[in-house]
């Protein structure tokens, strides 16, 4: 049950190719739907997006600023070393 109601959550998933199928496991026991999928390897978000069945998101702060998952899930930060694995609602909240 999410919100009361018998809904799916919806993701938005920034990650590395090689988690995708580890977080398909993840998302589908929780129930939780991916809407869109991209990677900071921009060659490669195709091949992620794909690995989901989704839409291919090609730019981190879009999804971020996007009103439509209910969850960005962010596994796959690149260069950024200091988050690796953070998760930000649409209430906006990040916890490292």
């Amino acid at each position: 049950m999410y919100n009361g109601f018998m809904n799916t959550a919806t993701a938005m998933i920034w990650a590395n190719l090689e988690q995708v199928e580890m977080l398909k496991g993840v998302l589908s026991h929780g129930g939780i739907e991916v809407i869109g999928a991209g990677c900071p390897v921009s060659a490669q978000s195709g091949a992620v997006a794909q690995g989901f069945g989704c839409e291919v998101q090609n730019d981190l702060r879009h999804m971020l600023s996007s009103e439509n998952p209910d969850v960005v899930l962010l596994a796959g930060l690149g260069d950024i070393p200091k988050f690796r694995v953070c998760i930000s609602s649409k209430w906006r909240d990040i916890i490292p």
